[in-house]
């Protein structure tokens, strides 16, 4: 019974003397190239379709320039069922293309509207709404 909570719960010698870190961390290689931007990226196209379903079609969706907006209150800005990311972490998905972070809440956030516009409930829930004041 040992055996099996022991390998559910990483022991302290996790690290880079683990055979699985240099595994796991060796395929984490960043993107070394120019970043994209408006003037060399076309907008994704109509018959890419509107919906995130998966984490690649979120991926593509966010690391599009023509997606990302320029904020410091949001990371996520939503229109209606459509996401923009701002501009930083567009460019920071991009770089590490190993982080799923993003894409799954895109995904996520996308199917939760869905499922809350198909109710008949607004798409904004004052709940989430984040305010600001320049007192």
């Amino acid at each position: 019974m040992s055996d099996t909570s022991a390998s559910a719960v990483p022991d302290e010698t996790w690290g880079p003397a683990d055979p699985h870190w240099e595994e796991y961390y060796s395929k984490r290689v960043p993107y070394d190239g120019p970043i994209p931007s408006t003037h060399t990226v076309s907008p994704l196209s109509v018959s890419f379709g509107r919906s995130l379903d998966t984490l690649e079609k979120a991926r593509l969706w966010l690391t599009n320039p023509h997606n990302w907006h320029e904020s410091k209150l949001f990371i996520l800005k939503w229109d209606g069922l459509l996401c923009s990311v701002n501009k930083q972490h567009g460019e920071r998905l991009v770089r590490e293309p190993w982080d799923s972070g993003l894409p799954w809440c895109a995904v996520n956030g996308q199917r939760r509207r869905r499922d809350r516009g198909d109710r008949g409930e607004a798409l904004e829930d004052p709940s989430e709404t984040v305010s600001t004041s320049e007192d």
